[in-house]
């Protein structure tokens, strides 16, 4: 099984992270996202990427 069976928001929803959360970068709330999809043992290999920053705000990220 691989990213390519499950859809953006079912991997966001194993992160524990939901659209529209606030989070620090750096801070705890990626770690602690990359460890909750892992702990699923579905999910092998994560990326965070940033798709836009403007100023000190990041509007969005792609869990991959």
């Amino acid at each position: 099984m691989g990213l390519s069976t499950l859809d953006e928001t079912a991997i966001i929803s194993l992160s524990g992270l939901k659209v529209g959360d606030e989070i620090n970068v750096p801070g705890d709330e990626i770690s602690n996202a990359l460890k909750e999809a892992w702990s699923q043992g579905i999910i092998g290999d994560v990326k965070v990427m940033v798709t836009k920053i403007e100023g000190d705000d990041i509007f969005a990220f792609r869990l991959d």
